[in-house]
């Protein structure tokens, strides 16, 4: 659309343009004066009267922004009939603010238009249908129409999302709208600089391209500015800290976090311990690495009765029972333990700063005093949880079915056995003798036995199966045995952990368990039960205060006299091969040969001694 309210054409030259200069002023200042109202209609005078009809009222006067609004109206025709449509737009959006007519509009889209600013040009015509239509003739309304249709084929939209609402969004420097934007915007032909911006974020800049009348769509995701560097604090020596930024208490050392630029006092501080503070400066985006080493500002100390008895005093004052352990200052210390039925103890010992002193102590019993205060000496019960792997003399059946022509074998799982074991004794100082028992259960467990090959001729009925014949057998074994028998031990002495280790000799009984399962055939057997001399052998740690409860934790062996065990011959037994009848061989089976040896752990607790 190329004609503004009032005035010709802006490429009209010469006289035209005075001419049309003028007639646009005089519209102007009818569009911004107050408009006279109508005259009331004469009434019918009466017969033979000479009165005039009444004069019409005076226009209203001019609001002061109305009249500021008409002389940057009138100036702005003025710099447009120059053309100096920059300075004419300047006027007429000036005049728009102040009294917001569409006669300001329309000269502002022609302005944008004239300056090659199509898509502002096509914004104030949209503005100018969507907020004055109703003070729009149809003719102004089909011209309009017209130059918005002109101009679309010269822009393109673009619609921006961003991840932020409240975000700015500028184009070459323009403000377009402030997030989340209510519909795409458009944009002249060409590259244009995209910028979106938000406080606490990085700005987000981007050449686009816009494309007559096509429609783009771009996501934007805005980061937040990174204000902080990242600092990673440790102590040295591995020593338990805690880390202290700014006297503030950030948890343990080793600790990582991001931290404000600029200076910044760590320091590492514990019980006893502390470290040198220091300063240093973060710089944004950039990792700092702080090795401190904490040093002790006291000394320990550690009074160890053996057998954790006795009252111990610091320098006459009773600071625990058995074992104590303490900071001190640096300083010598008369260390003292005593207890009934036995000699007192005294010594001097001295701490110094950052170290930590060790006191044994043994208590020497009084002569004749009968009191008989050796802390490892009574009874005792140990009890533990077992598990244990068959090493040797188990069933030959998984080593001997491979041996030439007697097929080939799989296991389907683990042999192991579960049980428990129960050890009732006395003490007397390093050396105890005791009751053995246990009890173990065979997990069970089959072996699958695999013969002959497809090449191999077919049965016929009531035929004996060969091991040429293919087929496969499942042969399930199971078991529990039950071991008594006295046995010796002997432990070491120590307050919180001894090794200990046990021998004991006796006899086993065990129950033996088979089933094959062969071409329809369910064999299973009489369970065969067998009396066999046995030795057990556990060693292991005890775990805790004595006399008192002990956690254990070790290692045991079992190894039984077993020898040669087999089940019953089961003969021939009847089968079937698909659906023929045949019979099946069923020579005993060996179930034991040899020694039958167990090797596993044992986890539990000791009572007692």
């Amino acid at each position: 659309m190329r004609r503004t309210r009032g005035w010709r054409s802006a490429s009209t030259r010469g006289g035209p343009v005075f001419a049309a200069f003028v007639l646009v002023t005089c519209v102007a200042s009818a569009v911004f004066a107050k408009p006279p109202a109508a005259p009331p209609k004469p009434k019918a005078k009466p017969t033979g009267s000479t009165t005039a009809p009444p004069a019409p009222p005076p226009p209203a006067p001019m609001t002061p922004e109305e009249a500021e609004a008409k002389r940057h109206f009138e100036i702005g025709l003025k710099l447009y009939a120059e053309k100096v449509y920059d300075g004419a737009l300047i006027e007429f959006d000036a005049s728009y603010k102040l009294n917001p007519r569409p006669s300001a509009l329309r000269n502002i889209a022609q302005c944008h238009r004239d300056l090659k600013h199509f898509a502002l040009a096509h914004d104030a015509y949209e503005k100018l249908l969507d907020q004055h239509l109703a003070q729009l003739s149809q003719k102004e309304k089909d011209a309009i129409g017209k130059a918005l249709t002109e101009l679309r084929i010269l822009t393109g939209t673009l619609d921006v999302s961003v991840n932020e609402a409240g975000a700015t969004i500028e184009l070459d420097g323009r403000l377009v709208g402030v997030t989340p934007l209510a519909k795409p915007f458009r944009a002249d032909i060409g590259t244009h600089k995209l910028r979106v911006t938000k406080d606490a974020f990085d700005p987000f800049e981007k050449d686009v391209t816009t494309i007559a009348k096509e429609a783009q769509s771009l996501t934007v995701t805005l980061t937040a500015q990174v204000t902080t560097g990242h600092v990673a604090v440790r102590e040295e020596g591995g020593i338990a800290v805690h880390v202290f930024i700014d006297d503030v208490d950030e948890g343990p050392a080793p600790w990582a976090g991001d931290l404000s630029a600029g200076p910044h006092v760590i320091q590492l501080k514990a019980d006893g311990v502390a470290s040198q503070k220091r300063t240093i400066d973060v710089v944004v985006k950039q990792n700092a690495d702080v090795a401190l080493a904490a040093l002790a500002l006291r000394g320990k100390l550690r009074v160890q009765s053996l057998g954790a008895i006795g009252d111990i005093s610091i320098d006459g004052k009773k600071v625990g029972t058995g074992t104590w352990e303490g900071e001190l200052a640096p300083g010598t210390y008369e260390v003292s333990v005593v207890a009934a039925g036995y000699e007192p103890y005294k010594h001097l010992v001295v701490v110094d700063k950052g170290r930590t002193v060790i006191e044994p102590v043994t208590l020497a019993e009084k002569n004749g005093s009968g009191v008989g205060g050796n802390p490892f000496r009574g009874l005792y019960a140990k009890f533990n949880l077992v598990g244990v792997f068959p090493l040797a003399g188990g069933p030959t059946l998984g080593t001997t079915c491979s041996e030439s022509g007697l097929g080939s074998c799989s296991n389907n799982g683990i042999p192991f056995a579960a049980g428990t074991k129960l050890n009732v004794g006395y003490s007397w100082d390093v050396f105890g003798l005791e009751l053995a028992s246990a009890f173990l259960f065979d997990v069970p467990y089959s072996v699958d036995r695999t013969f002959g090959s497809s090449t191999s001729a077919p049965p016929t009925a009531g035929s004996t199966i060969t091991d040429a014949v293919e087929r496969k057998e499942t042969h399930k074994f199971k078991g529990w045995a039950v071991f008594a028998g006295p046995g010796a031990r002997i432990t070491s002495k120590d307050d919180a952990v001894r090794f200990t280790f046990g021998l004991a000799v006796g006899g086993v009984y065990r129950s033996f368990g088979y089933e094959r399962d062969a071409l329809g055939d369910k064999w299973a057997p009489s369970d065969v039960t067998k009396f066999a001399p046995a030795m057990m052998v556990d060693a292991g740690l005890l775990l805790g205060g004595t006399p008192g409860t002990k956690f254990t934790l070790g290692v045991m062996a079992w190894a039984e006299m077993t020898g040669t065990v087999q089940t019953e011959d089961g003969g021939l037994r009847n089968g079937k091969f698909g659906n023929v009848a045949v019979k099946i061989a069923s020579p005993p089976q060996t179930l034991a040969d040899g020694v039958h040896f167990y090797l596993g752990p044992t986890i539990g607790l000791q009572f007692g001694r």
